[in-house]
């Protein structure tokens, strides 16, 4: 058994119990085990508490290293947002809204393949853009 874990753990075995159970989803209850398992050493390390907890060993060694890095808060934090960062400025956005607002963009009415002078739902049953296209 590693010694250091129950010594890195700064909560009691009670607060993580009672945390535990006010966890509000399997994840967050999973991470507070974790530290429960590693302070009462039930476990011998990370590895052994990702095989009981059935997650991969890099999942579990991410969890305690957040955990190291920020405490109980930074763990039980919901992750940050990965992909592609906003390809539209703050600017842009308000524009695109205002001209939405003022009807000129997706207005309920309107419709790219309307013919004018043709009803909106004529438009939705068979679109002039259609017309002439071979279904096959």
């Amino acid at each position: 058994m590693n010694a250091t874990y129950p010594l890195l753990i700064q909560e009691d075995v009670a607060q993580l119990q009672a945390a535990e159970k006010a966890a509000r989803d399997k994840a967050r209850a999973d991470r507070l085990r974790l530290l429960r398992f590693l302070k009462e050493e039930r476990v011998a390390g990370v590895s052994q508490a990702a095989e009981v907890l059935g997650y991969s060993v890099r999942t579990v060694q991410r969890w305690w290293q957040c955990y190291r890095a920020g405490g109980l808060a930074a763990l039980l934090a919901p992750p940050q947002r990965r992909g592609a960062p906003e390809r539209l400025s703050p600017e842009a956005w308000e524009g695109l809204q205002a001209e939405m607002r003022a009807g000129h963009i997706g207005g309920r009415h309107s419709s790219i393949c309307a013919t004018p002078g043709t009803s909106p739902m004529a438009s939705m049953r068979f679109p002039s853009c259609f017309a002439g296209a071979r279904l096959s």
